[in-house]
């Protein structure tokens, strides 16, 4: 395995994927519409900024926390805690611009950084009877080139899969640049959702998985609910922006 999906790869039958179906809600703005509704706890990776080395090649990518951003911004990590919030805060406070002093880049919208993605298949592997038959949902609607747009998907709320199938480790694999957006195992013990518009991962799966998933010290986690909103208005505690993520 290369690390890349080939159109060859794109797996014809998506009957994999009913289960999801069959337990998410129709999209709404929760978790709940993101992840099916059997798991007993729902977890949430912020994805991290970062700061960009200006001296070698290629640059250094240094990964930076919310909560790193947040210390400097008085804002509150919480369980919906929305990176606009963060920088709202920070509007109104001497040190207000995290941006110069922490991050160059925002966090990725609609991937989980490779490093992080690394690290929770590697935590994720530990908690599955079906570690070497995993199943892969990457979003359609990047302009992939060559693929069949009459072939099958996975109709997910709003957002329609091509499914590849592998190993867990193959979720740090690509299919024409992108990460996927959903993946489980075959024994359906977990499962993990990437929206394209959501700069967090969100994990549904046993609590003993849930705390490994926690415990990892490469992975900023927050606790997650089935009902709780997802969009970049849900913070309730910091300060909302006047658009998405700020300023």
């Amino acid at each position: 395995m290369d690390g890349t999906w080939h159109l060859d790869d794109i797996c014809s039958d998506d009957s994999a994927g009913q289960w999801i179906i069959d337990n998410i809600r129709n999209f709404d703005g929760t978790v709940g519409s993101l992840l099916p509704l059997v798991f007993p706890v729902y977890s949430r990776i912020l994805h991290p900024a970062a700061r960009i080395g200006q001296t070698g090649a290629p640059a250094v990518r240094t990964p930076v926390t919310w909560q790193e951003v947040a210390d400097v911004s008085n804002a509150v990590i919480h369980q919906t805690v929305e990176w606009g919030s963060i920088l709202e805060a920070g509007a109104t406070t001497p040190a207000s611009d995290t941006r110069d002093q922490l991050w160059d880049e925002e966090p990725s919208t609609g991937e989980l950084p490779l490093p992080q993605r690394s690290a929770l298949a590697a935590v994720l592997e530990r908690f599955t009877r079906t570690p070497d038959d995993c199943w892969f949902g990457v979003w359609e609607g990047n302009s992939y080139l060559g693929v069949d747009p009459h072939g099958p998907r996975l109709h997910l709320p709003q957002r329609s899969m091509l499914l590849f199938r592998g190993p867990v480790g193959a979720a740090v694999n690509t299919f024409q640049g992108h990460g996927p957006n959903v993946w489980w195992p075959a024994d359906q013990a977990w499962c993990v959702a990437t929206d394209i518009d959501l700069m967090s991962t969100y994990i549904g799966a046993s609590t003993e998985a849930s705390r490994a998933v926690a415990a990892e010290a490469t992975l900023e986690v927050v606790g997650a609910s089935k009902d709780q909103r997802v969009t970049w208005d849900s913070d309730g505690i910091n300060p909302l922006p006047d658009r998405p993520y700020g300023r």
